[in-house]
């Protein structure tokens, strides 16, 4: 599944989003969303374990497109909105049938909005930044590991917040100033898990468009085995 803005939107950005199934996972319980006006972008994974993920990650990636597109000039307050948004109407599905019962997704969401990049997240999907010279993360994991600092098998893989089941204490909110050249990432733990940031970073350095560079990097998980589901929306800011 890819989307791509061949034109120039308002702001200067191009984006494209790619998502693949992996080679070991039976299916693809992740998803993405763009939006051209305003420059918005969004990931979501659902939550490996639970009823339905593919569903609520879905649910979740609409519910985000549709309430920022609503808005005439969002900025953070209808991005941090649209998260919550997200996540009441995954846990509305979700308690519509017992068989979808704890059903969640991680999330990550960006908004271009004038010289600001807003960042709303909740879980372990990230978002990174391309600027000169290094890859940056703006985004800090919610998982146990982050969080709690254990390394065990048993908790490798837990998130500490996600949209649908675990947001009490809400998505988490940065911004980050925007120039022009700025390459920004959003990703699901299936591409960064298996990928090193280095190469992460020399894959956006060398490609010479988002759509290819959503390409290399997916390509780049499948060579390490694709362990998981693995999404990746990249947005060049061109001016």
């Amino acid at each position: 599944m890819r989307t791509w803005f061949r034109n120039r939107p308002p702001g200067g950005w191009r984006a494209a989003g790619l998502t693949h199934p992996g080679r070991v996972r039976p299916h693809n319980e992740d998803a993405f969303g763009l939006l051209e006006r305003p420059p918005m972008w969004v990931v979501a994974d659902g939550m490996g374990g639970h009823a339905a993920g593919d569903r609520a990650a879905r649910i979740a990636v609409a519910a985000v497109v549709g309430a920022v597109s609503a808005v005439r000039r969002p900025g953070p307050e209808a991005l941090v909105a649209a998260v919550e948004k997200a996540h009441r109407a995954v846990a509305r599905d979700a308690g519509a049938d017992p068989v979808r019962a704890g059903m969640g997704c991680t999330l990550v969401a960006a908004l271009a909005a004038g010289p600001r990049l807003h960042v709303v997240h909740a879980g372990d999907s990230r978002c990174y930044l391309l600027r000169g010279g290094g890859l940056r993360v703006l985004t800090r994991d919610h998982s146990a590991v982050a969080e709690l600092g254990d390394r065990s098998s048993g908790l490798r893989h837990v998130v500490t917040r996600a949209v649908g089941v675990a947001l009490e204490a809400g998505p988490e909110y940065t911004w980050e100033g925007v120039e022009r050249g700025d390459r920004v990432l959003l990703c699901s733990d299936g591409l960064w898990g298996p990928v090193p940031a280095g190469r992460i970073e020399g894959l956006l350095r060398e490609s010479s468009d988002p759509l290819s560079a959503c390409e290399a990097l997916i390509e780049a998980a499948l060579e390490r085995g694709g362990p998981d589901n693995v999404t990746a929306v990249v947005a060049f800011r061109e001016r």
